[in-house]
């Protein structure tokens, strides 16, 4: 448990990951630019086939399956004076050849909206809507479990000078399952947060920031004999940066503390460092080699476990030959400890995942993208009805409309 332990580690996220870190540009703007096409539709077929579509332990060929995806969708952008709109639609079928009762339609709304007030202020309002299939790496059986998952953000930054900023915002997240009995794992999340930024002469930046979440479970947990209330609060300061070390090395990220305190059963409540760092290094002008070291708290759909904490590396490189073929690799290892166990006569349960994906994408025309992947993956536990193995290959395209 992160309190039992004495954790010195650093820990950030990549911009481009968890928008729970992700702060805004305190860099001069002077306008928002109008977009390059104001309306574009795209449409993309996907064929992948899973070796263990149910992450089942034993039989894994009984579990295997192939998934047909078709994707429609429209994003409109509307520059209003100094502020820019944008509106996306997505739809999805998606359907398997042997499982069909895990035939569903996905969806990926977004709106937004970048604003900005004179030369000092600007942000942004966001709000998204998802829908998707559970993976089934809890379930393990053909279950069809669909998550609705709500975002919702509001943020605003004043620049103080050239160098300083501040700013804060609040945010919303929602998920719902649909599958009876995994509703005791939905939840809700508001957070606010504050922000204070540096931008240095090269446009290098850093940011400490203040965050505070109220964790919200509707349906409470039963265990044998008791109710259980898993709402939380938690509280975290960290700092965040998008920093080039070299001319060939960038440091993306932020480490910070963390304390979570819940309602009921204090035993539960852990404190530490957690985060994730990720650092770019561009050894050529067509290589780039991404590597993340992380440790993190996270949710779990496990009956006797409140969260995870889990830490891990990864390898992830880049290989663009020509402005047409894009090669792209992520090499993981990670361990999970599940925390907060009730009620459990169990080993507190432990796991060990490793995995590679691998994918080639080629662009003949400016709006036509092929592509092949392959991915594999392997998780350990000491509790052996949660040992897998799967490998997954598969082809995409993707043609734009404008």
């Amino acid at each position: 448990m992160l309190k039992r332990q004495a954790i010195a580690v650093l820990v950030l996220v990549c911009f481009n990951g968890d928008p729970a870190l992700a702060i805004l540009d305190p860099a001069i703007v002077i306008d928002v630019p109008p977009p390059d096409e104001p309306v574009r539709f795209y449409t993309g077929y996907s064929l992948a086939h899973d070796s263990n579509l149910l992450r089942a332990t034993e039989d894994e060929g009984e579990a295997s399956d192939t998934l047909h995806r078709l994707d429609v969708g429209v994003e409109l952008k509307l520059k209003l004076n100094r502020q820019l709109a944008t509106v996306r639609l997505d739809a999805s079928r998606n359907e398997f050849e042997r499982f069909t009762q895990l035939d569903y339609d996905g969806r990926d709304l977004l709106g937004r909206l970048d604003w900005l007030v004179g030369n000092r202020w600007h942000g942004d309002i966001s709000y998204s809507n998802t829908r998707t299939l559970n993976k089934l790496t809890e379930l393990q059986s053909p279950t069809r479990d669909l998550l609705t998952q709500q975002r919702g953000f509001a943020n605003a930054l004043y620049r103080l000078d050239p160098t300083w900023s501040i700013s804060g915002g609040l945010e919303y997240f929602e998920l719902e399952h649909s599958a009876t009995g995994q509703e005791v794992f939905d939840r809700r999340e508001d957070a606010i947060n504050l922000n204070l930024h540096y931008l240095n002469a090269v446009k290098n930046k850093l940011a400490l920031q203040i965050k505070a979440i109220d964790g919200q479970l509707p349906e409470r947990e039963f265990q044998p004999g008791v109710v259980i209330d898993n709402d939380y609060r938690q509280f975290e300061l960290g700092a965040i940066a998008d920093w080039y070390l070299t001319g060939k090395t960038l440091l993306r990220g932020g480490i910070g503390y963390t304390q979570r305190n819940y309602r009921e059963m204090a035993d539960r409540d852990i404190d530490g460092v957690t985060g994730r760092l990720t650092l770019h290094w561009f050894a050529t002008a067509k290589t780039e080699i991404a590597f993340t070291g992380l440790r993190e708290i996270s949710a779990v759909e496990d009956f006797t476990a409140a969260y995870a904490l889990t830490s891990g590396v990864s390898v992830a490189p880049l290989w663009t030959p020509t402005e047409k073929i894009r090669v792209e690799g992520d090499f993981y290892y990670q361990e999970r400890d599940f925390e907060g166990e009730v009620a459990s006569e169990d080993a507190q349960r432990r796991d060990e995942v490793h995995g590679a994906n691998l994918s080639l994408s080629y662009t003949p025309r400016e709006k036509i993208r092929l592509a092949v992947m392959a991915q594999t993956e392997k998780r350990d536990s000491n509790r052996e009805s949660k040992d897998y193995r799967y490998n997954i290959v598969g082809v995409s395209v993707r043609i734009e409309f404008y």
